[in-house]
């Protein structure tokens, strides 16, 4: 990459760019406050932690079941089409839901059908989305591209964490819910003000059984056929993996271990999506170091940092205790801010852009399917080890398995 794409300045004058730019902001601004208002909402609803546990389990279900079915079917679509009325779909269902809660309607069973429809359309977006940058970018602009989208993405997401609360105790639950409604809204008239044609491929047909299962064994056969897209989608599997040790065990540490409350695990998160958003922007500014080396050593930093929580423990007091978690969920926040960029930005690049939704639909399946796999895992270790026991190890053995990942011979190229 030219050092000229590679700042940031490379995007000037890309106004259709931007459209898309702040359709993508105000989205992850209303998903946090969703994430906050819907967790309360789904334990206020349901009044069980089991049952809250399962609808998390319901919301997770599409996404790994129908992503490549719904990778091959919107190849066939008009994809800004598909991202325009799923989005105004979207915030249907959370109207349906703020209606339903204003009118003290709101079932449980309601609930779970909300979620899983939301958690479906997400799933038919997810694809189409994936063709709109490459749409409005040259190739060269790609990785520019992904990290400021991704690390405005986090800023808002900051943004919205720490007004979530405030909406959802002074003005209400409702209009907590109304407000993401909203911004589904907005993205969708924003993607439909774009001048961006993303029309079915050439050579599609009419949508049926045949034709997409035709198209998911291409997906695949296309995936296989390149060890170097192969390998980067094994790096964003190993990824979602290696996560799962601290994201199974960090409020049971924090709060147990450490001894600190709900204040200390909001603002670590707080500094963790922050660091993220850092991480991202960063990203173009590493050009001069070799991708598979930056993967590499921000790969092992997120790793290790479940290896070094428990060292946390030495310290007397909490005071001690919270500033070294809080300067570990910086490093957490800044390694996977890197690394997922460096994920999409390179996945964009090595893939043609007619096999983009295909291979999308496939890759984001076996990549969520790492999620459950770790946190499976962990649960068996739990059974013979403590918290902090655990962290330790796996998160060990978790570093140890990214870094075989990394020296495959395919991400030598990189």
């Amino acid at each position: 990459m030219s050092s000229k794409l590679s700042k940031y300045s490379a995007l000037r004058g890309e106004r259709e760019y931007f459209k898309l730019l702040a359709a993508n902001a105000v989205n992850r601004f209303g998903d946090s406050v969703d994430s906050i208002a819907l967790s309360l909402l789904m334990y206020e609803v349901t009044g069980s932690a089991s049952m809250m546990a399962l609808l998390l389990t319901v919301n997770y279900l599409p996404t790994i079941i129908l992503q490549p079915i719904a990778g091959a079917v919107v190849d066939r679509m008009d994809k800004k089409a598909v991202m325009v009325w799923m989005d105004f779909a979207r915030g249907a269902v959370v109207a349906l839901i703020a209606l339903l809660l204003y009118l003290d309607a709101l079932s449980t069973a309601a609930l779970f059908v909300c979620v899983a429809l939301i958690s479906t359309l997400e799933t038919l977006r997810i694809p189409a989305g994936a063709c709109a940058m490459p749409a409005l970018l040259e190739k060269e602009k790609y990785t520019v591209g992904v990290a400021l989208n991704g690390g405005l993405g986090q800023v808002c997401t900051v943004i919205g964490l720490a007004l979530a609360g405030p909406i959802v105790e002074g003005l209400g639950m409702e209009w907590a819910i109304m407000i993401d409604m909203a911004t589904f809204f907005f993205s969708g008239a924003a993607i439909a003000a774009l001048k961006m044609k993303l029309p079915p491929r050439e050579d599609a047909e009419k949508v049926s059984v045949r034709a997409v299962a035709h198209d998911m064994a291409d997906g695949l056969k296309y995936l296989r056929g390149s060890r170097l897209l192969w390998a980067i989608t094994m790096l964003g599997m190993a990824l979602n993996f290696i996560a799962s040790p601290v994201n199974a065990f960090y409020t049971p540490f924090v709060t147990d271990s450490l001894g600190g409350g709900a204040t200390l695990l909001s603002v670590t998160q707080l500094v963790q999506v922050g660091g993220v958003a850092v991480g991202a922007l960063m990203v173009p500014r590493l050009e001069k170091i070799r991708i598979r080396t930056t993967a590499t050593v921000t790969g092992l930093v997120f790793a290790l940092s479940g290896v070094a929580m428990p060292a946390l423990l030495l310290f007397p007091a909490l005071v001690q205790r919270a500033a070294g978690l809080l300067a570990i969920s910086l490093l957490e926040g800044l390694s996977l801010g890197v690394l997922n960029t460096l994920y999409s930005s390179q996945f964009m690049i090595h893939t043609d852009k007619e096999f983009l939704a295909r291979t999308t639909g496939v890759t984001n399946s076996l990549l969520m399917l790492m999620s459950p796999a770790g946190t499976l895992m962990c649960s068996a270790a739990a059974a013979f080890m403590s918290v902090p026991e655990c962290l330790f190890y796996l998160s060990l053995a978790c570093a140890a398995l990214f870094y075989i990942v990394t020296r495959m011979r395919a991400f030598k190229e990189l």
